[in-house]
């Protein structure tokens, strides 16, 4: 599973590095469109095309029915049950393509979400480094080692949450300059690091809020680096990234947003294109 996503993301490294300087609308405007099409060709090449023409052309024949009776109780309820009946029948004939596209649809979003989803670091920002310890490990020994670059700003928080009988540890930060730094905690003689990104220059990069211990979910959801040893008395070592925001004239968007209208735009624009039901 590691090595899968490593792959992966070094995929889609190669994929965004021509956008690397560029604005975060673009990659992310050609990935929906590119998601669009890649819909449309699953709809196209693994849903039963001509069942899902006689299927909307009953549904509307059906709808047409409501109109024309609306006076007549009866023929109206009739031909309501006629249109559930056939709505459902429609679902049906979208299961397959459905089950098709969710797992590339599902990687393709963790791994834009990893770069659209935060923004990295600036210079002179200050963030949060929070390790959760695994289990009833206590952090009070825990210590933070710093490389050139980034400082302490304030004393340790040590947190502890009663309900889930774990400890926690924040440490404020300050990015002094820009770089990709190595931060390691260190407890019981063993030290874990955790790689802080900060750019002098707003750039559309790979970002790893948390590294996790291996547990296939977190990894895929949170992480693109490797995991903690799975002995580690760590949960998890999470650095607080601000959050991306698209912003649209007054609005500001999460990605996902545009991400859907670009794609579905791209699929009912091209869908004649392709002879293309759905």
């Amino acid at each position: 599973m590691t090595v899968f996503l490593s792959v992966l993301s070094r995929m889609f490294d190669g994929l965004f590095y021509p956008f690397r300087a560029a604005s975060p609308w673009l990659p992310l405007a050609l990935l929906s469109f590119l998601a669009g099409l890649f819909m449309l060709a699953v709809f196209r090449f693994t849903s039963n095309q001509a069942a899902i023409r006689r299927v909307k052309d009953r549904m509307q024949a059906h709808l047409l029915e409501v109109r024309l009776f609306s006076d007549q109780l009866s023929v109206v309820l009739h031909a309501y049950g006629r249109i559930l009946r056939w709505t459902l029948a429609y679902l049906s004939h979208t299961l397959v393509p459905l089950a098709v596209m969710t797992v590339p649809l599902a990687l393709l979003l963790i791994q834009m979400d990893f770069r659209f989803g935060h923004e990295a670091l600036r210079p002179r920002a200050l963030f949060l480094l929070k390790v959760l310890a695994s289990g009833d490990v206590s952090l009070e020994n825990a210590a933070l080692r710093l490389p050139d670059g980034l400082v302490l700003t304030a004393p340790a928080l040590h947190i502890v949450h009663p309900l889930e009988n774990r400890h926690e540890v924040n440490w404020r930060l300050e990015a002094q300059r820009a770089g990709d730094f190595s931060v390691d905690v260190v407890l019981a003689g063993k030290t874990f690091s955790k790689k802080v990104i900060v750019v002098d220059t707003a750039r559309t990069v790979r970002l790893s809020p948390a590294r996790v211990r291996p547990d296939w979910m977190e990894l895929l959801l949170e992480s693109s680096e490797p995991p903690l040893p799975s002995d580690s008395p760590l949960h998890h070592i999470l650095v607080v990234y601000p959050q991306r925001s698209f912003l649209l004239g007054r609005w500001e968007l999460h990605w996902l947003v545009p991400f859907f209208v670009f794609s579905l735009v791209a699929a009912f624009a091209l869908k004649g294109v392709f002879h293309t039901e759905f």
